[in-house]
């Protein structure tokens, strides 16, 4: 499997949670999916794609779950393996692809990894055969039309170049042919210091009145 760009910022990439724009932003993100998969029980192993350093299998893990995950990445797996987490497995491994029986796991996730893979239907569908019947398909999607979403693109950063956006109607039709879908979105003020102190007070605003465009789209669904 050759070198891809994920393997050249592996070294930095957790550095994004430690300044206080990201961290905050990792916060809202995870609250969000903490309210969104509050009815979830740990009760089989959770699979998820493209698992990256590990930053959301330390998530996952503090709920409970078992998690195997997978990547494209030799180096970002490096980096997630030597967090040592106990509940955690890692496999080198393609989603369009999956090296894993059909209906094997009770939930599969994956949190902003379909914008960077190829052909995202096909590992969608490779994400629907490995669920159980009954189980949960777990997606966090960049916003197409969020503020972060319009400015990585007008930047042009390499790691977005050739990155796909989701729309709220664009993520809710794909999913649909699964299951049953519930979306909600999170981090809805700017990526800004000068207004962290104001954050908690924006997500409430953008969670009541605004919830097509906030930055991050958390999708459940429930498999047919």
């Amino acid at each position: 499997m050759k070198k891809n760009i994920f393997d050249d910022i592996s070294t930095r990439y957790d550095s994004w949670y430690e300044n206080p724009v990201g961290k905050k932003i990792d916060e809202l993100e995870k609250k969000a999916m903490d309210e969104m998969t509050k009815d979830i029980h740990n009760d089989g192993l959770l699979l998820e794609i493209g698992s990256g350093t590990g930053h959301w299998t330390e998530y996952f893990s503090r709920k409970g779950f078992k998690v195997m995950g997978i990547d494209t990445s030799q180096n970002m797996l490096k980096y997630a393996i030597k967090k040592k987490n106990l509940k955690s497995e890692f496999l080198l491994a393609d989603a369009q692809h999956l090296p894993f029986n059909d209906q094997s796991f009770t939930i599969v996730v994956a949190i902003t990894t379909l914008e960077f893979i190829a052909n995202y239907k096909i590992a969608l569908e490779e994400m629907n055969r490995c669920t159980k019947k009954g189980g949960k398909i777990i997606i966090g999607a960049l916003n197409k039309y969020s503020f972060m979403g319009i400015k990585r693109k007008i930047v042009k950063n390499p790691l977005f170049r050739n990155a796909h956006f989701f729309t709220y109607l664009e993520l809710k039709n794909l999913l649909s042919l699964f299951g049953n879908v519930k979306i909600e979105s999170s981090v809805f003020f700017l990526p800004s210091k000068m207004l962290l102190g104001l954050a908690n007070f924006i997500e409430k605003l953008g969670k009541r009145y605004f919830r097509f465009w906030g930055n991050f789209f958390i999708a459940i669904v429930e498999k047919y």
